[in-house]
């Protein structure tokens, strides 16, 4: 018994000691302090940590704390393939897509792809979608590339609007801005497709492969806020605001602002208080009756 016990306390101790070196190598990577995050993750690198193998391979494949080398980048994924890592899915596929660091393959990369998607990391997908939508990787195929953000949105794991800035991350926005992209995912919306509705407007409200419209970007917010988008309930009302800055609804921009808001939008609100100042008490009290209908009749 107490032979087990002491065991148990050894695993223990060394499980805690594994822990801090691996939380000193995370706090040393993000400081931006490499040569010492190699330092401190290798040993868990090497015990089988697939956080620590990433981190390892991001600093390798940029020259970040060590010389540049893709291939040991290459090998360092690979690792945290075999151990179903998506991440590691995410990480190889690119070196694959891109030829750096082996030879260039689009089956191999799309493989990896579709596997973390599989796995539940469905940032994957949009991942999969900018590389139909680049011709340095998989080449210009919009069709594909509509589906694999579509698939994307659909899993709230395409990108996002922060401050007003494009970034990847969680979210439902995507840039197909060929002509013949533009094209098919206004087909996509005309056929009912909220996350194309909702690009779709986009395309026309930032004047991002189409001529700028904010009429016919209206009609395709309306549409995605009526079927409950809360991002495009916002977006309805400050088109609103942007297609006529003087003269527009100051009730409908209010009703959507709020409904939006509700729906669980954040910004909406702050939207929604900046127009306040500007409507009488018995705008704001229509505005607000017109939302809560709107929305107990959902």
């Amino acid at each position: 018994m107490r032979i087990f016990q002491l065991s148990a306390l050894l695993i223990i101790i060394f499980m805690s000691i594994a822990h801090a070196d691996l939380e000193r190598g995370k706090e040393a990577y993000f400081m931006g302090a490499y040569e010492r995050a190699i330092k401190e993750l290798m040993p868990q690198a090497e015990d089988g940590s697939t956080y620590a193998q990433l981190k390892i391979g991001f600093m390798y494949e940029n020259g970040w704390g060590v010389d540049k080398d893709l291939s040991v980048a290459k090998d360092w994924y690979e690792r945290a393939v075999a151990a179903d890592d998506p991440d590691g899915h995410i990480a190889l596929a690119k070196l694959a897509a891109y030829g750096r660091g082996m030879d260039k393959n689009v089956k191999f990369a799309e493989a990896l792809l579709l596997r973390a998607a599989d796995l539940g990391f469905y940032h994957a997908y949009y991942v999969l979608a900018d590389f139909h939508n680049d011709t340095q990787a998989f080449g210009q195929n919009d069709r594909y590339a509509l589906q694999y953000y579509l698939l994307a949105a659909e899993n709230n794991a395409a990108a996002s609007s922060v401050d007003g800035h494009y970034r990847k991350g969680t979210g439902q926005w995507f840039r197909l801005l060929s002509k013949r992209g533009v094209q098919m995912t206004r087909r996509a919306a005309d056929d009912g497709n909220v996350h194309a509705q909702f690009n779709i407007a986009l395309r026309y409200y930032y004047g991002e492969g189409v001529s700028k419209n904010h009429r016919i970007a209206n009609t395709y917010f309306l549409m995605a806020a009526l079927a409950g988008n809360a991002e495009a309930q916002n977006y309805l009302a400050q088109n609103q605001v942007m297609y006529d800055p003087i003269g527009y609804d100051r009730v409908f921009v209010y009703k959507w602002f709020t409904i939006a808001a509700k729906s669980g939008y954040g910004q909406a609100s702050k939207n929604r208080q900046k127009i306040a100042c500007d409507m009488t008490s018995d705008q704001i009290e229509e505005a607000e009756a017109q939302a809560k209908t709107w929305m107990e009749n959902q």
